[in-house]
């Protein structure tokens, strides 16, 4: 066999072992479960809590016709059954009260700005593109219900979620899954998950 054909051979090989490695490594991280997008989680609670599973927790349902806030009640009440939280029915049954606020922010970036810039070549001017950035944030508050005054009331825990609107509006039960894993602690989740 001359060299040119186990050149031509060594790379039909190597072309039909990537092939058969990307299709086997395409199926296999499809069952893994990650949120497909990014997402960012902050939590913080109030040291003189420690709230758990057991202690009743009233959702508070949305004020808004939100069709989101409306969806993540449903899914925020489900996914902390699922759980084992003691979910109640009423405020009056409830030894914490769990109230959320789903908002979307929208940015814009203006191209009529531009930026000279010095460099060894010369002055040249950087002009920027017109951008629209958008982001969803989720915040999730948990509050210890001493009275019916809404201003005596004490933050146990209040977790941020922070990421893109089409993502959240698309995995908003992964978003909320995520979210309850830091319930009643403190926690930082920068997470960068691939975007399918």
């Amino acid at each position: 066999m001359l060299l040119n054909e186990k050149v031509q051979l060594t790379m039909k090989v190597l072309f039909l072992f990537n092939l058969f490695t990307f299709i086997f490594m395409s199926c296999s991280t499809s069952r893994v479960y990650h949120p497909p997008f990014d997402m960012y989680i902050t939590s913080s609670y109030n040291e003189n809590y420690n709230p758990d599973k057991a202690q009743s927790v009233y959702v508070q349902k949305p004020e808004s016709n939100n069709i989101i806030e409306i969806k993540v009640f449903d899914l925020l009440e489900n996914e902390l059954i699922q759980n084992g939280f003691k979910v109640v029915d009423s405020m009056n049954h409830a030894d914490f009260l769990l109230t959320y606020k789903y908002d979307l922010n929208i940015n814009y970036v203006d191209s009529s700005n531009s930026v000279k810039q010095n460099s060894y070549y010369g002055t040249f001017t950087e002009k920027y593109e017109d951008q629209m950035n958008r982001f969803g944030f989720l915040v999730i508050i948990l509050l210890d219900k001493k009275s019916n005054d809404a201003d005596k009331y004490q933050t146990v825990w209040e977790s941020f979620l922070y990421t893109e609107p089409e993502y959240f509006e698309r995995f908003t039960s992964v978003t909320i899954k995520e979210l309850l894993q830091g319930y009643g602690r403190s926690f930082l989740r920068p997470g960068f998950f691939p975007k399918k």
